[in-house]
């Protein structure tokens, strides 16, 4: 089933591919394959310590969604939208629900229930496989989000509209599952984050079928392929060390919060992105926008730092990843020292050698 909208212009190589996935995934043996035992109700709901913000909130619920610092009004059928013009990004971060924490935050009976409507408006867009809303990165942020923010909305929800949440992300966990023990194509943040969303379903449901030590494993595998030697992320972006960074705190989270015992490896990565993350900190607090990098919410950097527990000063210098901060004072020089990230992780960085930002106190000057 594929919705008005969406990612444009795809390449050959791109349609074929879809086509391919079109007919595997749709397939009735795969969609039976999804269907299996639904939980009657969550064990735990997965810790969410990020800041939303209660004027996006607000606006949602009149009808207008800001992702990406981009408004559109979409009225009360937001999945139904024509949103052809949409860039890729924001189209995937509708599908992605992160802005359910807005809604937390504006709180009130009026945003809870549009929170538990606009869940149930999706089920029944996307009751199949698409191949952008269901697109596994979106798919993990979306079954994470709808977990940790299960204590907000869950209130408005009666046993059958409960019950069928329950059974729609059952049926994602499965795919998420199914595919990240086969050949994904997956590198970089994208994986951590598709990992997340199949780590944290199978932690709140407790359902041994989807064998949260075999998810474990290949969240460990994929860490330690994605990080340098010196710590950074081999993608060279910095907001993919800010998001790496967040899914692992998350996951860590929800391992205490059941009593389940963390693996050295999440803790170990966490203690290693830290004083990267730091390095490519602005006096403003946001982050350098080098090889692909958006500025990110300080708020949200703030409340990283603060869940890793991991003290200590800035990096100030990364040569594996290739860069390099002097600081004097308040002003802040960050440089890029490195060639561009070989594939997989080159898709959205470039060759910026010498490249570099000068910030003083909270302003920047070169960028």
């Amino acid at each position: 089933m594929t919705q008005a909208g969406g990612p444009s212009a795809p390449s050959t190589f791109d349609r074929l591919r879809q086509r391919g996935r079109q007919f595997a995934f749709t397939n009735p043996l795969y969609e039976r394959g999804l269907r299996g035992p639904v939980p009657e109700r969550l064990v735990v709901i997965p810790p969410d310590p990020w800041p939303g913000r209660a004027d996006l909130g607000h606006a949602m619920l009149n009808g207008v969604f800001t992702i990406h610092g981009r408004s559109k009004p979409l009225g009360g059928s937001p999945f139904s939208a024509d949103l052809a013009a949409a860039s890729p990004g924001w189209w995937q971060g509708l599908h992605a629900f992160h802005w359910l924490r807005h809604l937390r935050a504006t709180g009130g009976d009026n945003a809870r229930r549009l929170a538990a409507r606009l869940i149930g408006q999706w089920e029944e867009a996307y009751p199949q496989w698409d191949e952008h809303a269901w697109d596994l990165p979106v798919t993990g942020a979306r079954l994470s989000h709808w977990l940790s923010q299960y204590s907000f909305y869950g209130a408005s929800l009666d046993q059958s509209q409960q019950q069928l949440i329950f059974d729609g992300a059952a049926r994602q966990a499965r795919h998420l599952a199914k595919q990240l023990n086969g050949q994904h194509g997956l590198t970089g943040a994208p994986l951590i984050v598709a990992l997340k969303g199949w780590v944290l379903f199978a932690l709140a449901t407790n359902m041994s079928e989807f064998k949260l030590g075999q998810a474990l494993s290949r969240l460990t595998q994929a860490l330690r392929e994605q990080l340098a030697g010196d710590d950074g992320h081999l993608s060279r972006n910095p907001m993919d060390q800010l998001s790496v960074l967040r899914d692992v705190i998350d996951i860590r989270a929800t391992l205490v919060a059941t009593g389940a015992p963390v693996p050295p490896s999440l803790t170990d990565a966490i203690t290693r992105l830290v004083p990267g993350l730091r390095l490519f900190r602005h006096g403003d607090g946001a982050l350098a926008t080098m090889n692909g990098a958006l500025e990110g919410d300080p708020l949200v950097i703030d409340t990283a730092l603060a869940q890793a527990d991991a003290r200590g000063r800035p990096a100030k210098s990364m040569p594996q990843t290739g860069y390099e901060r002097i600081a004097i004072g308040r002003t802040v020089l960050l440089i890029d020292t490195g060639q561009a990230p070989t594939a997989p992780f080159d898709r959205d960085a470039h060759a910026g050698l010498f490249g570099f930002e000068l910030s003083h106190g909270r302003e920047r000057i070169i960028v």
